[in-house]
């Protein structure tokens, strides 16, 4: 799985759901990850393409930085998940994200998902 499969993922889709992980790679510049996530934020600031995450995303991204007292990456975190254009927080109703699964190398299909050999 590569850049050009995800680029043709996002191109079948105007609305993804997002999971913690993706703004963690993202906030967080992992090396493996972060040209992936880079791709998913410019995406997400084109016309008709929008993207929704849960509540217990922004929890999940702010329970560390207030622990370790870090109010720089509250801030961060709290003005990506807020500010960013085209993204909602919802509640997912199956609280797994389409995107994360691609990341994780599962095969999307319209129908069925069905993990890659």
């Amino acid at each position: 799985m590569g850049l050009d499969a995800l680029r043709a993922f996002l191109r079948r889709h105007r609305r993804i759901t997002l999971d913690t992980s993706v703004f963690i790679y993202q906030l967080e510049p992992n090396r493996r990850y972060i040209s992936f996530t880079d791709l998913i934020f410019a995406w997400l600031e084109r016309p008709n393409s929008s993207g929704i995450t849960s509540t217990i995303t922004m929890t999940e991204l702010l329970v560390q930085p207030y622990r370790n007292r870090d109010q720089q990456r509250v801030d961060v975190s709290y003005a990506l998940l807020s500010t960013y254009p085209n993204l909602g927080g919802r509640h997912s109703r199956t609280g797994l994200s389409l995107v994360t699964l691609f990341l994780a190398g599962w095969f999307i299909d319209p129908q069925i998902l069905r993990r890659r050999p």
